[in-house]
């Protein structure tokens, strides 16, 4: 068996690998660029963020109480 266009699928191939690594990659950064940006906040914001967790454990009990 002969194909009529052998470098079509190596193409094809080295492409799709292309598209997946590049999409990887790009996921990966947005995950690391969102841990910096938390990260860089509670060291920026201590206060905020210990009121936030406070707020939170308000709520919490309110719903519990209810």
């Amino acid at each position: 068996f002969e194909s009529r266009f052998p470098l079509h699928f190596l193409f094809k191939a080295i492409v799709t690998y292309v598209v997946e690594t590049v999409a990887e990659l790009l996921v990966l950064a947005m995950a690391m660029f969102l841990a910096a940006f938390f990260c860089l906040r509670v060291l920026l914001l201590p206060d905020a963020t210990t009121a936030t967790i406070e707020k939170i454990y308000e709520v919490e009990e309110a719903i519990y109480q209810e």
